[in-house]
């Protein structure tokens, strides 16, 4: 007979979605807080256009180094760990921002902020995807998504609101800047950090750096029934009375749920450790290095370039297009076009900073509506079709956009952002 694997309970579902959703908003805050803080940091810094540039980019340069960093830490130090290690960089880069007095004070806070863009783009993602039963993925990685796109309308909404105190009497300390790059993403920062606070590691990682080794299993095991896992908990209860030694050799039926009889599997393979009778249960392994890793997957990643032999056929060409990929949809300007919509809005003849952040309320809702509509349609369209089509109509609002900047007029610019936005999430 085999064991029907129950619905997580509701009190995990929730903490797990709590991760999911801060997360998504975090990393939505932290690209969408930049824009309209631009002009006032630039004011207050006396900031060329190279370095406001700079600014700004400088996050995705900290997010290609977190991204890499993120590799080799879920591999070495955990899932759980990584996405609370990027909680870091979430708070000290928002720090130095908001109290910048220079350039490079603000360049290195844009870094870190980026950093820790990179690491949670990775790991809250890879962490989630082990840890929700199989029905309920998408559901989470969708509200992952859902979160960045509200995050981004959020920070938007917010620095409107700090707009409008300073054109009533202005902001308490300093420029309302610091409060709209700084101070809004670090007040962010805390609801994700509590959030990974209240859930276990992934036991799928777990098991996958020791499982020959019974003091991992029985860390799995347990992270396993505080993921509300279905047979965990008799598991436990016999791997505790067995190491007391007031158990026999325990059986149980096999279970449908996917962690449970990955554990099953790995611990039988094992030699069944937490069933034996000899008392206490070896120290776990040493955990891969980090840097260790890090060298692994540069070399890996050179291979594939190279073409080298001893790589599967296709794998050099699979790696190219994926890069291809990645490289075109940041060409495409999408969040450059969220983070510049004001000064895009200010040089059609637009001046005044509240109306310049209520008509960029428009682009930004237009992300959110194109998260939403591609989640709606992602199941249910050939991907080759959807890809070619939104690069197609892309491509017409793009030219929309154009038409309108060279005009002058609000209402095509608006036109060509928000169609772009809506068509470029929704396809890409």
């Amino acid at each position: 007979m085999k064991m029907k694997g129950a619905r997580q309970p509701t009190g995990v579902l929730c903490r797990l979605a709590l991760l999911a959703a801060s997360s998504g908003l975090l990393f939505g805050v932290d690209l969408g807080s930049i824009g309209a803080a631009l002009s006032g940091m630039s004011y207050d810094l006396e900031l060329d256009t190279v370095q406001q540039e700079a600014a700004v980019s400088s996050a995705k340069a900290g997010a290609i180094a977190g991204c890499i960093l993120a590799g080799a830490l879920i591999s070495s130090r955990g899932r759980r760990f990584t996405v609370a290690l990027s909680a870091l960089p979430f708070i000290v880069g928002p720090v130095l921002v908001m109290t910048a007095t220079s350039f490079a004070q603000l360049l290195a806070g844009r870094l870190t902020m980026g950093l820790g863009i990179g690491l949670a783009s990775v790991a809250t993602p890879s962490y989630l995807s082990e840890t929700v039963q199989p029905a309920n993925r998408g559901t989470f990685e969708a509200l992952y998504e859902l979160g960045i796109a509200l995050g981004f309308l959020l920070a938007s909404l917010i620095n409107l609101w700090i707009e409008v105190i300073d054109n009533h009497g202005g902001c308490w300390v300093g420029g309302c800047w610091r409060y709209q790059s700084g101070f809004v993403p670090l007040l962010f920062a805390f609801p994700s950090l509590i959030a990974v606070l209240l859930v276990p590691e992934s036991p799928r990682w777990l098991i996958s750096i020791g499982n020959q080794d019974g003091a991992s299993l029985l860390e799995a095991l347990e992270c396993i029934n505080a993921l509300g896992r279905s047979g965990a908990l008799e598991r436990l209860n016999a791997a505790r009375a067995s190491l007391d030694g007031s158990a026999e050799l325990a059986e149980f039926p096999p279970s449908d749920d996917d962690i449970v009889t990955l554990w099953d599997k790995a611990h039988a393979e094992a030699g069944s450790p937490l069933w034996s009778s000899l008392p206490g249960i070896a120290k776990s392994p040493r955990r891969p290095r980090t840097l260790k890793l890090l060298k692994r997957t540069w070399g890996d990643a050179c291979a594939m370039m190279t073409a080298s032999q001893h790589l599967p056929a296709g794998a050099s060409w699979g790696l190219l297009l994926a890069m291809a990929a990645a490289v075109l949809d940041q060409a495409c300007a999408s969040t450059s076009m969220l983070l510049y919509a004001q000064r895009l809005i200010k040089q059609i003849g637009v001046q005044d900073r509240v109306l310049q952040d209520q008509f960029s309320l428009f682009v930004v809702a237009a992300k959110l509506l194109g998260v939403i509509v591609g989640l709606m349609i992602v199941n249910r369209m050939n991907r080759r079709a959807l890809l070619g089509w939104g690069g197609i109509l892309s491509t017409v609002c793009i030219v929309v956009l154009i038409w309108g900047a060279a005009a002058k007029s609000l209402v095509l610019l608006l036109t060509g952002m928000s169609c772009f936005i809506i068509i470029f999430y929704s396809t890409w």
